[in-house]
């Protein structure tokens, strides 16, 4: 028998990009910028940034009875920048089944060295699938609009 053992998990990633669109390059194999003519017309550089982090608690843990019935079971209890405000934390568990045939006593003295069967194993996953930001406004700022010398700023996303 295993008992559970907590584990913590933290994570932090920090992804930066920026964004260029260049033409008129004098060879496919000058691709570095440096070799650009010039920005594609009506395009600026952009870019973006994110900071992503979790913090998770793992339990996981496994019997054996007479080295023949098996189950396995885990729990999975997580939090990340990516979720929403109002649901932060999210649980996940599993839970699985086998049986070690081969140490049953009527296959005692076969010639079967192992043969398990596994079943029953069933579980709740999740994954961050969404943005860094997804789930908060963010701005971006508005280079054509300008008022009294400062710059505008919009909703992300929103139709200008």
């Amino acid at each position: 028998m295993c008992l559970p053992m907590p584990v913590l998990l933290l994570s932090e990633a920090y992804y930066e990009e920026l964004i260029y669109k260049a033409e008129g390059f004098p060879h496919d194999r000058m691709n570095d910028m440096m070799f650009a003519r010039q920005y594609v017309k009506d395009t600026k550089p952009t870019g973006r940034e994110s900071t992503i982090r979790d913090i998770a608690v793992l339990f996981a843990g496994n019997y054996a009875y007479d080295d023949r019935f098996l189950v396995d079971g885990s729990f999975r209890t997580s939090a990340s920048s990516q979720y929403g405000k109002n649901n932060r934390w999210g649980q996940f568990w599993s839970v699985g089944v086998g049986w070690n045939i081969h140490n049953e006593i009527w296959l005692k003295d076969s010639k079967i060295q192992q043969l398990k069967l596994r079943g029953g194993s069933v579980g709740y996953t999740g994954a961050q699938s969404s943005e860094a930001y997804a789930s908060l406004a963010t701005y971006e700022y508005d280079l054509e609009r300008v008022y009294m010398g400062f710059l505008g700023i919009e909703v992300e996303g929103d139709e200008k």
